[in-house]
């Protein structure tokens, strides 16, 4: 272990250490989506800063081999719901600005939060942080039972870095955000509740690749328990694949266009489903196709006139295309982007 600690330490600078930013287009929770996460030995989250180096290697899988499934659609309201195993609904409010948290729904009870939670504030990227209080009441069914839960809520991103998977894999450019919840479970007694979870994000995958959650409960007889869980993405990670690069050396800019497009694409590699999406700053003509290694045209996917505004589109292969690397080609007015894909069976 400490020479392996010591030969990552050497190419860690090699490694660069960009400043990732999570925004709605690239990191926001979009439906017909599913977060799967397995389940693994509970690791200290290490520290904050900069040029921090995980080492998760050690986090094998648990005995139960426990599968975390968190399913995302949208409710009748337009609210993301995050279905999660035990059938748990939790309630999101996404405006593409932000994530706010409105509660969620069990099997026979429900927590209504009157003043919500804001998950998070886009962009979102190191050392940003958020706080604020929220309150609610938890309802059960079939019952006169009303408690309250109240209390204080912060998000940061506290630290970027380097982070070793459990697989071994090296993922670069690794932001962490840490989220804090602390509130008074008020039912037979009050009792003191201190959530933390950590997550860790990489730019080329909308959800966190790491998970760890760490809860304490202290209670007024001075008793306190710990209850400490970690999870890691089921996902197959290929950062490199997915390098957005311009065709040419100088992009090319209009009026109007200066910014550049935001846009994102995953799963990379991907079999099924491919998504696109991406933010228009104003109507523009846009065109998206792709091609096999050899430069022919596999496929027009979008083309035509947009309008201003966060737009998605779903490609499905065709049974023709192989396994192999692919470019995609995406051009926004005068904004052209490439980026490598790789189709798996």
């Amino acid at each position: 272990m400490k020479k392996y600690l010591s030969i990552l330490f050497c190419i860690a600078p090699l490694l660069g250490y960009a400043q990732p930013v999570l925004t709605s287009a690239s990191h926001g929770y979009m439906p017909e989506t599913c977060n799967k996460m397995q389940s693994v030995e509970y690791l200290s989250p290490g520290d904050a800063g900069t040029q921090v180096i995980w080492d998760f290697k050690q986090a094998i899988p648990t005995a139960e081999l426990t599968l975390i499934k968190e399913d995302i659609s949208l409710s009748e309201d337009r609210n993301i719901l995050i279905t999660n195993k035990e059938g748990v609904k939790f309630s999101y409010s996404c405006d593409g600005q932000s994530n706010i948290f409105k509660g969620y729904r069990g099997n026979n009870y429900s927590l209504m939060l009157d003043l919500p939670i804001k998950k998070m504030s886009y962009p979102f990227s190191y050392g940003h942080k958020l706080s604020g209080n929220f309150s609610g009441r938890i309802l059960y069914d079939n019952s006169s039972l009303e408690f309250n839960r109240a209390g204080s809520f912060s998000t940061e991103a506290d630290a970027v870095g380097t982070l070793v998977m459990p697989d071994g894999q090296v993922l670069k450019n690794v932001l962490r955000v840490k989220f804090v919840e602390k509130y008074i479970e008020k039912a037979c007694s009050d009792v003191d509740v201190n959530l933390v979870k950590y997550a860790w994000y990489i730019e080329e995958y909308r959800y966190p690749v790491f998970v760890i959650f760490e809860v304490t409960y202290s209670y007024p007889d001075g008793k306190v328990t710990a209850k400490n869980t970690a999870y890691v993405t089921t996902a197959t990670l290929n950062q490199v694949a997915d390098t957005p690069v311009y065709e040419s050396e100088t992009p090319p800019t209009v009026k109007g266009e200066q910014a550049e497009i935001e846009h994102v694409v995953y799963p990379n590699p991907y079999s099924d489903n491919l998504h696109i999406t991406y933010t228009l700053p104003q109507p523009v003509q846009v065109s998206i196709s792709l091609y096999s290694l050899s430069g022919q045209l596999v496929s027009e996917i979008v083309s035509g006139k947009l309008q201003e505004g966060v737009q998605h589109v779903t490609y499905t292969p065709k049974r023709s295309e192989i396994t192999g690397t692919y470019y995609l080609r995406l051009q926004f007015g005068n904004k052209v982007y490439v980026r490598a894909l790789v189709k798996n069976y």
